[in-house]
């Protein structure tokens, strides 16, 4: 049976890609499907925003320089670029409007966030010239677990942008950004999303009814797709979710799978 052909476009800081339990997900993950990797990630490791205000996380030195060799072996690519953040603050694609969000605690989640899927979007069209032909493109982040292994039934309805805000993760009127699947056409709005004169819209408008804050990633891409006319549904399960602290593990299986093991812990 021929393998679905997919373009895998990762970006953010790298975190805790090198974890035992995220390096099987994206090994097994890379014999489920004819995968294509891209990566546009900072040069430090970094910590999320949800770590560094919930907990004191030992699992990662956020200051760590990356070692270009060891991401290279885990995703089995030599398609990489790293990104200096002082770089990206100091130079011309630091646009002077931003710099009023700058003390905001998602300034980062929003703003380098979003410049990074516009590099690794560039990177991997400026790459593969007239290649066009994948199934479908998954835009993620490097510190990824598996829960679950990932169904086909998106690739049928490429046309929308899928995420995961099923029922057992539900909230309100948002696209849950750290995982997403569509087709060429669509990631390409999401990746241009940096440039575009929506995005300042998509921060100052709201739709919908939740309490998320006005710079919460989910909410503004919640913003960019109405006012984009960006269709969206939602996988029935959670599939996947950031690595960040090793009680995850337990958690997850606990909550999510009734205590079973994850897909990413298993060979």
């Amino acid at each position: 049976m021929t393998k679905r052909k997919v373009l895998l476009l990762l970006s953010g800081q790298l975190r805790t890609y090198d974890n035992d339990m995220v390096v099987n997900g994206w090994r097994k993950l890379r014999n489920q499907y004819d995968i294509t990797t891209f990566m546009c990630c900072w040069n430090n490791r970094g910590r999320s925003l949800y770590s560094i205000k919930h907990y004191t996380n030992d699992m990662v030195e956020e200051d760590e320089s990356v070692d270009l060799q060891s991401v290279e072996n885990i995703f089995d690519t030599t398609n990489i670029k790293l990104f200096g953040y002082n770089d990206w603050l100091a130079g011309y694609d630091f646009k002077h409007w931003m710099k009023d969000y700058k003390s905001d605690q998602f300034f980062n989640s929003v703003f380098a966030a979003f410049y990074l899927k516009k590099q690794v979007f560039k990177y991997a069209m400026d790459t593969l010239g007239d290649i066009r032909d994948f199934d479908g493109v998954y835009l993620t982040r490097p510190d990824m677990f598996f829960l679950r292994e990932l169904p086909d039934f998106p690739f049928d309805e490429p046309e929308h942008v899928w995420q995961q805000n099923a029922s057992e993760n539900y909230y309100p009127d948002r696209i849950y950004d750290n995982f997403l699947f569509c087709n060429l056409e669509n990631a390409a709005k999401i990746c241009t999303l940096y440039d575009s004169p929506l995005l300042p819209l998509s921060i100052g408008q709201k739709f919908g009814h939740n309490d998320l804050h006005y710079l919460d990633p989910c909410k503004v891409l919640f913003s960019y797709f109405h006012l984009a006319g960006i269709s969206h549904k939602s996988y029935d399960f959670l599939y996947t979710e950031p690595y960040r602290r090793e009680e995850d593990k337990k958690n997850h299986r606990d909550h999510y799978l009734g205590g079973k093991k994850m897909w990413g812990e298993t060979e």
